[in-house]
């Protein structure tokens, strides 16, 4: 009775450490880590996992943007701040980001803009914002791309189920493998046991033992 109370509470603390882990990197990402792979090769291409924004952090943001686009309104007003900041904003070693080539219009201050430290700490809000969006655009293309590749494992899948038969009806023993994702390209799975991942056999109690039992007599009658 002792050992089985131990392994119990063994149990129990396994089962709260895993709500844990999974409450802290699964439930609270808004985009799981995930990659891709070739099908004949070791390449892999990881796309970037991000959290969840809390309500305080998405207030700043929209709180920073706002005055961004209010002050970018009073410039435009006063008419602009002249030439040297237009040449700067098209430079990447003056505006200091290459976000320009790979973002559609990346809302940040001019570095000769700088001026003050309140200025200074909404510059990293919304750099901090640019690069989500272009982590957020990059996932987009890998999703794109994930989706193909699902496609096409189906397309091969298809044919390679009738290549199978053809061999059979050949009486061949070639061996043809069916094309399918790793793990790491399908990080749900982690979450999921599988009875072939078990090396024991399942212990049965009495009670489930003769239900089975019955439940197998039962399929024998009919």
């Amino acid at each position: 009775w002792y050992q089985r109370r131990v392994r119990e509470l063994e149990n129990l603390a396994m089962l709260f450490l895993k709500e844990l882990i999974k409450k802290e990197c699964w439930d609270a990402m808004e985009v799981k880590g995930k990659s891709l792979t070739l099908f004949v090769g070791d390449l892999e291409v990881s796309n970037f996992p991000l959290c969840k924004q809390t309500e305080e952090q998405i207030a700043e943001v929209e709180r920073v943007l706002g005055q961004f686009s209010h002050e970018q309104l009073v410039d435009s007003e006063l008419g602009g701040g002249g030439g040297d900041e237009d040449e700067a904003g098209a430079s990447a070693s003056l505006y200091g980001s290459h976000s320009l080539k790979y973002c559609k219009d990346p809302v940040q201050h001019s570095q000769f803009q700088l001026h003050t430290n309140q200025r200074k700490r909404d510059q990293i809000v919304l750099i901090q914002n640019t690069i989500r969006k272009l982590k957020n655009t990059f996932n987009k293309e890998f999703d794109d791309v994930h989706a193909s590749k699902r496609q096409e494992i189906l397309r091969v899948s298809e044919r390679t189920e009738r290549v199978k038969q053809i061999l059979v009806d050949l009486k061949s023993d070639e061996k043809v493998s069916i094309p399918s994702f790793k793990s790491i390209e399908m990080p749900e799975t982690f979450l999921v046991v599988e009875d072939s991942e078990i090396p024991f056999e399942k212990y049965l109690s009495p009670e489930e033992l003769a239900a089975e039992l019955e439940k197998e007599r039962w399929w024998n009658r009919i």
